[in-house]
């Protein structure tokens, strides 16, 4: 009974921690309300969606509670207009998903960029980082695509054919692979300079001008 209500408590958390890391990366300063609304915000709007799939224990105080927390952080600081569209979003993912599987990835993208590299700063009172909100949301629009992986066989099931179910495993790779390269792109992070390079030394035979040459004696 332990186990699982430790299992109630923390879905979500693991992906908060990885969005609060990703938020850090992108500027959002080290503060306490920015990542508190992040931890929030993915332990309610996981939370639910694994608890609407039935794929968790969860129970609906719990992720109120989180919602709750979420809301009084953009209310407290004068972010109250974007509680709509992040109740919103989570509301419209099913359906969404069922109409338009194949935009699914990019729908999550979207969402995730907005709650990492977005609302953050607005809740810091910092400046908002195009490029960064931008690599944000490649990075979890590739992330959401290789999930749908793990999912094919329950989403052919139930009629939901996103684009490793229809496209198959491969493809879906390859796709992941190429938002996740422009999400590195547009992050700024130059491979060729980050990778280490080994200095060869070559003797410079022809360092000295020709003069040189001529005026020794032979």
């Amino acid at each position: 009974m332990v186990t699982t209500n430790n299992i109630q408590m923390t879905t979500g958390l693991g992906v908060g921690t990885i969005m609060s890391i990703l938020a850090l990366c992108s500027g959002t300063p080290l503060e306490p309300l920015p990542l508190l609304y992040i931890m929030a915000s993915a332990r309610w709007a996981y939370g639910a969606d694994r608890y609407l799939d039935g794929k968790t224990e969860d129970t609906p105080e719990s992720i109120a509670a989180a919602l709750l927390t979420a809301n009084l952080i953009l209310w407290y600081t004068d972010q109250s207009k974007y509680i709509p569209p992040e109740i919103l979003c989570i509301l419209m993912y099913p359906s969404f998903k069922q109409n338009l599987p194949l935009l699914k990835p990019f729908y999550v993208g979207t969402f995730w960029a907005g709650a990492i590299s977005v609302v953050p700063h607005l809740i810091a009172h910092t400046d908002v980082i195009e490029n960064e909100m931008i690599a944000m949301g490649l990075l979890a629009t590739s992330v959401s695509n290789m999930a749908d992986i793990e999912d094919v066989e329950d989403d052919i099931k139930n009629g939901i054919y996103t684009i490793p179910a229809r496209f198959g495993i491969n493809p879906t790779r390859a796709l992941s692979a190429g938002l996740f390269m422009g999400s590195v792109y547009k992050s700024g992070i130059k491979l060729p300079h980050a990778l280490p390079t080994r200095q060869v030394y070559r003797p410079q035979f022809s360092s000295l001008p020709l003069s040189v040459f001529r005026d020794f004696p032979l």
